[in-house]
């Protein structure tokens, strides 16, 4: 309908779409202080487990910080006082390693497996690739009611013949 409205070409392969599936996924993700060399140097820890119906994973992985910024495991409900710094600004890389077990936005889900006609495309459990490296680095720069976020993002092959895949973001956020 939209495409008619706006006269533009009406898109093809629906047909060849994963199909609809039942959601249900539990997520965890620890974070652990691993080293605070002075206020300006941060290093954390992660741990992070996907289960349920859409996505099954474990992953491990570090934060970096570098230059000013808030105490990042503080009392989130301390008011802003001269404690907490006005201003941040830090730069930050996150990169992660995660294997893979099932994906269902590539395989097709629960329901979708059970079924015995052949809907939509759909990978293999043999084109999955089981470790995807992920990576995130940017600069925020932070004021009490401000947020300004540049990162680059980087995802590594989700299935085997796929590119990695690059993306930027730029973030403003205003606290109300």
């Amino acid at each position: 309908m939209v495409h008619r409205i706006i006269n533009d070409t009406k898109p093809l392969g629906w047909n060849n779409q994963v199909p609809n599936d039942i959601i249900l996924n539990y997520n965890i993700s620890i974070e652990k202080q691993i080293l605070q060399a002075s206020k300006q140097i941060l290093l954390i820890g992660i741990i992070e487990t996907f289960s349920g119906t859409i996505y099954n994973a474990a992953g491990a992985g570090f934060m970096l910080r570098v230059g000013k910024f808030n105490d990042y495991f503080g009392n989130i409900y301390r008011p802003l006082t001269t404690e907490r710094n006005k201003l941040q600004l830090y730069v930050f890389m996150k990169p992660i390693v995660r294997v893979v077990l099932s994906n269902a936005l590539l395989q097709g889900g629960l329901l979708n497996q059970l079924r015995s006609q052949d809907t939509g495309y759909v990978l293999s459990k043999d084109q999955i690739e089981r470790v995807v490296v992920l990576y995130d680095v940017g600069i925020t720069f932070e004021m009490p009611k401000y947020r300004v976020i540049i990162s680059q993002k980087s995802i590594g092959a989700e299935f085997k013949g796929q590119y990695d895949q690059e993306y930027g973001s730029l973030a403003l956020q205003v606290k109300l």
